[in-house]
């Protein structure tokens, strides 16, 4: 019955230590670029795998060149994201669906002001066409494919994401409970003699 005790006990402690914790945020880097028009920079997510919503992108940055001009979207602080479908991510790469029906915008001073954005867009007309990307600074209407439509890499991540904090104590309580259930086990082991 102890031995059961004890096994169940280090077995608890061993799942604490595994618990799924929160996702950590994702950064991935963005450099498209085509017909002279190119949009570099950075999107931040939530670290959500699977298709995006405007809620799941926390920050971006890009500099914007559209053959004329160039501007610099410095996420929520001075721009704005809008997406209806066809973003998605995966651990190593962010995806656009350029033959879907969705798009992805990133603007400044405010979506439809018609300058300063990035548009990656499918069947749906944004900066001025579809399926393609949009680059506007003050040429607007300036854009270009990427590959040959379809489901395109734009972004890649960047190198191993460092753990929460949260997940760096979970495990060394799961750790501190193997060993208090390994301590209470030794201490509560009897010796006996017997003398034939």
């Amino acid at each position: 019955m102890k031995a059961l005790k004890k096994t169940l006990l280090a077995a608890v402690c061993l799942t604490g230590c595994m618990v799924a914790t929160p996702a950590s945020a994702t950064v991935y880097l963005v450099n498209v670029s085509g017909n002279g028009l190119s949009a570099n920079g950075s999107v931040t997510t939530d670290g959500t795998i699977g298709a995006l919503t405007t809620s799941n992108i926390t920050d971006w940055f890009f500099d914007l060149d559209d053959g004329f001009s160039t501007f610099s979207l410095n996420g929520p602080s001075n721009s704005t994201f809008l997406t209806s479908s066809g973003l998605s991510a995966t651990a190593s790469g962010l995806f656009f669906d350029f033959g879907g029906s969705g798009y992805a915008l990133f603007q400044n001073p405010y979506i439809s002001s018609g300058i300063n954005f990035v548009c990656f867009t499918g069947s749906q007309l944004c900066g001025g066409g579809t399926n393609r990307v949009s680059v506007s600074v003050n040429n607007f209407g300036a854009g270009f494919t990427l590959g040959r439509g379809g489901l395109q890499q734009i972004g890649s991540a960047t190198i191993g994401a460092v753990p929460e904090p949260a997940t760096w104590a979970l495990l060394l309580l799961g750790f501190m409970g193997i060993g208090g259930a390994l301590r209470s086990a030794k201490r509560k082991q009897r010796v006996s003699v017997s003398y034939a």
